[in-house]
C-alpha cells in the first residue's frame, strides 16, 4: 500500500491534503467492504449447506464473527483463534480476502522518517512493515547505470536502495528465504518456504535429491564472499557439514551430497 507524504503543487491530491493516516484508513474500509460483500454470500451459503451438514453450522458461526470483527475496522488477517478449523479454514482460504493478505505500508516522502515515527503517524501498531521511500528519487537511481550507481548512493549519504529492503520485506512476510548454491561454471539462488529441512530443500534443484540425499554442507554468505571459494573456506574451518533434517537458514551457501 502506498501512501502520500509529500507536498508538490504539480501533483495533485484526490482530497486535496497530505493525510497518510487518513489516507490508510480510506484505503483499508474499501478492502473491507469488499470483503464484507464476500462474507456475506458465504454465510449464505452455509445456512443453506448447515440444514444437511450440520457440521457447517459451526463455520457459519464462525463467519459470522468474522464479518463483525471486520466491521470495526479490523483485518482479516488479524483474526485470530480458528487457526485448527479445518472446516472453517477451507472455506476462508477459498474466499482470498483482500484483507486477509499480509500488507506492506510504502511511505511516499522526499523526507527520512524513522521506523517508529512512521508507525505514530500512520497508526500502527509496532509489529506493521512500513518503509520510507522517495520513490522519484528511486526510479532515477534505478535507471542511472551500474557502474555509477555506488557513487550516486555515497553522494547522498545512502548505502543501498530501498527496493532492496522492499524484496526482503516481501520474502519475509510471505514466509519465504533464498539458499544459494555456488558451483565453478554457475552460482544461483534458489526460493523455498521458511524452516525447509534440508532434504527438501534439495529437491527444489532436483526432485531426486530429496530421495537420495546424504548431507550437505553449509556455508555462510558473508563467508563464501569473503573467501570466494569452498577450498579457501575449507582451509579457514567455516564449512560445516550437516544432515537432512537441518534447517536451512536465509543466505545459506549449500553443497548437496546426493547419493547414486
Amino acid at each position: 500500500m502506498i501512501l502520500r507524504m509529500f507536498s508538490d503543487s504539480n501533483v495533485e491530491h484526490t482530497l486535496n491534503t497530505i493525510d497518510p493516516k487518513r489516507d490508510r484508513e480510506i484505503l483499508e474500509s474499501e478492502l473491507i467492504i469488499k470483503d464484507l460483500e464476500s462474507i456475506d454470500k458465504k454465510i449464505e451459503t452455509l445456512a443453506q449447506k448447515s440444514k444437511f451438514d450440520k457440521k457447517l453450522s459451526q463455520v457459519q458461526d464462525i463467519f459470522t464473527k468474522l464479518r463483525s470483527y471486520l466491521n470495526e475496522g479490523s483485518l482479516a488477517i488479524n483474526f485470530e483463534g480458528y487457526e485448527n478449523n479445518e472446516l472453517y479454514l477451507a472455506e476462508y482460504k477459498s474466499l482470498q480476502l483482500l484483507t486477509s493478505k499480509p500488507i506492506i505500508y510504502l511511505v511516499n516522502s522526499v523526507d527520512p522518517y524513522s521506523q517508529p515515527e512512521l508507525i505514530h503517524l500512520l497508526g500502527l501498531d509496532s509489529s506493521s512493515s512500513v518503509l520510507n521511500i522517495d520513490i522519484r528519487l528511486e526510479h532515477d537511481l534505478v535507471k542511472s547505470p551500474e557502474a555509477d550507481l555506488d557513487d550516486l548512493l555515497n553522494s547522498l549519504g545512502i548505502n543501498k536502495l530501498i527496493i532492496d529492503d522492499l524484496i526482503s520485506m516481501c520474502f519475509y512476510k510471505l514466509g519465504y528465504i533464498v539458499f544459494i548454491t555456488a558451483g565453478k561454471q554457475e552460482v544461483k539462488g534458489w526460493t523455498i518456504k521458511a524452516n525447509l529441512p534440508a532434504y527438501l530443500a534439495a529437491g527444489v534443484i532436483h526432485a531426486d535429491f530429496t530421495k537420495k540425499f546424504i548431507a550437505v554442507d553449509v556455508a555462510k554468505y558473508t563467508d563464501f564472499i569473503k573467501f570466494n571459494s569452498w577450498e579457501a573456506l575449507k582451509e579457514k574451518g567455516l564449512i560445516k557439514l550437516e544432515g537432512k533434517n537441518y534447517v536451512v537458514q536465509d543466505g545459506d551457501v549449500l553443497y548437496f551430497r546426493i547419493g547414486a
